[in-house]
């Protein structure tokens, strides 16, 4: 007896034994989360199913890029080992018939067949149907992947055989669109979170050698890579700036040698593009041939700034794994704030000047991310809302997590935006007289969700009256910012008190009853990305943004308290008005 039932198509009609095909892959899905995060495993439940469709056969599903390259996604049986990650070229066989003519192709013996052949003959599979995966678009067909079914006799597929595995290659080719869209936004989020990664190191780092350090460190992570090496060019020169080596091989910065003596980096110049391939320990100068010895691959990136090659950022893998698009792509990132960096560290004066490189580095980056964050959400919106029809139950709440981190992000972006235009002077204000007493009793009733789901107390303790002269606006923002990090850092539960002072020196303070601000992060509450060393929690921009805004308009941001009395911020606004600049 088969370890499998399979099922008689003779008995069922096509769409009945599809429709139990299809139950099977959801109740399955649902029973196994890496079917979710992992394409792979997500197609092992595909072709396992696809297999039993047919009586003593397995199945194989292959992914196909443009430029004729194939992959081995999943097999189903003993195939699946023999198979794994196996990847070839489509040529002279049926794939390749079944790709060309975007119709199925069936062979009585594949042994024949590029890089299947000889396995499945081995495994004794005598008969193969290949059916093209299509991505159907509005204006064409294209290609993503083949369905191939083998049997073990050469005996011809029925009719009814033929239009169940029709319609089953297409269930699998939208699942492979829908995997390859999620791929892609993966690697999307991923790229967006190494940006946001290099923009806090950009805000952190004290130095530039520092920053140099920590951009390889990121690149070295983000491309899986053993050594980095960031390089001046220096008229025919190369300098080496820094370098980052997993393996504490040295780096010998400083070191001056002609470019003329490095062919890929020559090349990398005279094409301005990336320069991938293997590493030549021998092309390279005496002193660092030991700390560049041991088979590997190398790819180069030209730095190019204004339209002028300024320098290259240099990554290599010691074993044999050569790098690819993806990690171009992301090389690429890194390597367009290496340019700014490299740049500064011999252009800029003072540290002012290297802020406003980085604002306007984060300005950018914001703008760039706002796009598409709003077009997920709105299409996560719409998915929910069934624009595109009902959504299944459960996807439910894979999509409202979604919807969250997608909100999440936006806020962040938000946040990041703000702090760039604060910093750069962009950001317009409006003083007028603010009634002090309002602005807290609001602040304090916007607090109340928040606080009610930490069990914590906020209250308001305010005079009959107060004025002063500022952007209401932004005290309000300043103060839901204060009493936010007050519940954040406070006690459990946390208790805040929002209070106002009135007369010739106007205030509003937020107190807590935490531990405080330790010594060591009181003198770097205020900066940029700077999130404490008790809990690092969101941002780290709310303070940095806060005292900012109340500098535009002549207030004061102060912390006036000391460890163990808990946390006391002090908005000092003018009692006049203050002439703009």
């Amino acid at each position: 007896m088969r370890p499998e039932r399979h099922l008689d198509i003779e008995l069922q009609p096509p769409e009945t034994v599809l429709g139990a095909a299809l139950m099977r892959i959801m109740e399955a899905t649902n029973a196994d989360t890496r079917a979710v995060e992992d394409p792979r495993a997500s197609a092992a439940l595909i072709v396992r199913e696809g297999a039993r469709l047919l009586p003593g056969s397995d199945a194989v599903i292959c992914a196909t890029g443009k430029d004729g390259e194939m992959e081995v996604l999943a097999a189903s049986g003993g195939l699946g080992e023999l198979l794994a990650g196996a990847r070839g070229t489509v040529a002279e066989g049926a794939l390749e018939r079944a790709i060309a003519t975007r119709a199925a192709v069936e062979v009585e013996d594949p042994s024949d067949e590029p890089v299947l052949g000889p396995i499945l003959s081995a495994a004794g599979l005598r008969r193969m149907r290949v059916s093209p995966l299509l991505s159907r678009g509005l204006l064409s067909q294209d290609v993503v992947g083949a369905f191939v079914v083998a049997r073990h006799d050469r005996r011809p597929l029925r009719e009814p055989e033929r239009t169940l595995l029709d319609a089953y290659a297409s269930m699998v080719a939208m699942s492979l669109v829908r995997l390859e869209q999620r791929s892609e936004a993966e690697r999307s989020a991923r790229r967006w979170a190494l940006g946001v990664d290099i923009a806090l190191d950009l805000g952190a780092a004290q130095e530039t050698e520092d920053l140099n350090h920590r951009i390889l460190a990121r690149a070295l992570d983000a491309l899986d890579a053993d050594r980095a090496t960031l390089l001046r060019l220096d008229g025919g020169d190369l300098v080496v700036e820094a370098t980052q080596d997993v393996d504490g091989r040295p780096g010998m910065p400083g070191f001056r040698t002609p470019i003329s003596t490095q062919p890929v980096l020559f090349e990398a110049l005279e094409t301005r593009c990336m320069v991938r391939g293997r590493v030549d320990a021998e092309k390279f100068p005496e002193q660092l041939r030991e700390a560049l010895s041991g088979a590997g691959h190398m790819v180069t990136l030209p730095l190019i700034l204004a339209g002028e090659v300024i320098g290259f950022l240099n990554v290599r893998r010691r074993r044999d794994v050569a790098f690819g698009a993806e990690d171009a792509d992301t090389l690429q990132l890194i390597g367009n704030v290496a340019a700014v960096t490299l740049r500064n560290s011999h252009l800029l004066a003072d540290t002012q000047a290297a802020k406003q490189a980085m604002t306007e580095f984060l300005h950018v980056v914001v703008h760039e991310m706002r796009a598409p964050l709003t077009i997920i959400g709105g299409y996560v919106s719409m998915i929910q809302e069934g624009v595109f029809g009902e959504p299944p139950a459960a996807c439910a709440r894979p999509l409202d997590a979604v919807n969250t981190k997608v909100r999440e992000a936006q806020h962040l972006v938000d946040e990041l935006l703000l702090a760039a235009r604060v910093e750069n002077g962009s950001l317009p204000y409006q003083v007028e007289d603010v009634d002090l007493v309002d602005s807290a009793e609001r602040a304090v009733q916007r607090a109340q969700p928040r606080a009610q789901l930490l069990e914590a107390v906020v209250e308001a303790r305010v005079p009959e009256t107060a004025k002063a002269r500022a952007d209401g606006a932004h005290v309000d923002r300043i103060l839901d910012n204060l009493i936010n990090n007050a519940l954040t850092y406070g006690g459990d539960p946390a208790h805040v008190v929002v209070t106002a002072t009135a007369g010739a020196d106007p205030a509003l303070t937020v107190e807590d009853n935490g531990e405080g601000v330790t010594s060591t992060d009181r003198d770097h509450v205020f900066e940029r990305f700077y999130r404490g060393s008790s809990k690092c929690v969101g941002s780290g921009l709310g303070l940095f943004i806060s005292r900012q805004l109340a500098e535009a308009w002549g207030g004061t941001l102060a912390l006036e308290s000391d460890i163990g009395d808990g946390a006391r911020f002090v908005l000092r606004l003018p009692a006049e008005a203050v002439s703009p600049g």
